[in-house]
């Protein structure tokens, strides 16, 4: 509504018309539907709006950050993550910039690619450490970094929990805990069930929250897929139990996303120094972590 939005702006209709006017000649497109009662943008103003959405937040960043700046803190960084960069790449990285910047305000946000990717791409988050596809990689830079391996888990107490050696169709008869099926590491749950012939389990529940899904584990004899390096941890702690059988589907490497629209202050950039140092420890130590994933899939069998 056009007489509103001109009140909000505390100019007059006709001055607010004339901008908009100026806008859309600019642009050299219409960039809304006028009616009768109103008008709503058009599929032109919808890529306008997100746009200047993204202006107002930067604004409001930028002055957030100013004023941490003179309150004598050292700014502000929105990180996003999926579950697996959380227990090893993500704890270290912010234990060390910590250290670096004991001020840096770091909001964390944990969840799958295809929600962190939309919030990045509105300015929501500074960086996202996911895993793109191809496709979702245009508008961003991206750097992958280190592998994901995924294992099965259920609780200590499950009847397969024991189990030496255990074949995908023996964990049908169970109902299972899985990611949304827009979540990278469905869909390629989904591939490994079908190249072995298998359908989804129907009997299912679809969450990305790690405290549900052990939670559930815990309550429950449902089976869930998580990496294995968050799978070590509840494990080491008589949580749940890996379960024995090889569950690779294939999920490649996650890695560093930023905007291709957007500039990095100093501290994204020192943070995403960090990051890559923490995640070559990471990959340099391959021996390392395949005795750590034999050691948990040990514990598993005994």
């Amino acid at each position: 509504n056009l007489r509103r939005a001109a009140a909000e702006l505390h100019i007059a209709q006709p001055a607010a018309t004339k901008l908009l006017q100026e806008l859309e000649s600019t642009f050299g497109t219409p960039l809304f539907e006028r009616h009768p009662r109103g008008m709503e943008p058009n599929v032109y103003g919808e890529v306008m709006v997100r746009h200047a959405r993204m202006m107002l937040f930067n604004l409001t960043h930028a002055r957030e950050e100013l004023s941490m700046l003179k309150a004598g803190t050292a700014g502000k960084i929105n990180v996003g993550a999926i579950m697996a960069a959380v227990p090893a790449l993500l704890t270290r990285t912010l234990a060390r910039v910590r250290r670096m910047s004991p001020r840096l305000l770091v909001h964390i946000q944990v969840d799958t690619s295809d929600v962190l990717l939309p919030a990045l791409r509105d300015g929501l988050l500074d960086i996202a450490i996911a895993r793109p596809t191809e496709e979702e990689r245009r508008g961003f830079r991206y750097e992958p970094l280190v592998p994901e391996h995924v294992c099965v888990v259920a609780a200590a107490d499950h009847p397969l929990a024991n189990s030496r050696r255990l074949a995908l169709r023996d964990l049908l008869q169970w109902p299972w805990i899985l990611q949304p099926p827009t979540s990278p590491m469905r869909r390629q749950i989904d591939l490994l069930f079908q190249r072995a012939g298998l359908a989804t389990p129907e009997e299912r529940i679809e969450t990305a929250n790690i405290l549900a899904t052990t939670s559930l584990i815990a309550g429950t004899h449902m089976l869930a897929v998580v990496p294995v390096e968050v799978a070590q941890q509840f494990a080491a702690k008589g949580m749940l139990r890996v379960l024995a059988i090889d569950f690779d589907c294939g999920l490649g490497n996650y890695g560093i996303a930023t905007s291709e629209a957007q500039l990095l202050s100093p501290a994204c950039s020192r943070f995403i120094e960090v990051l890559r140092e923490e995640a070559r420890r990471l990959t340099q130590a391959p021996s390392a972590r395949r005795g750590a994933r034999r050691a948990t899939h040990t514990r598993a069998a005994n």
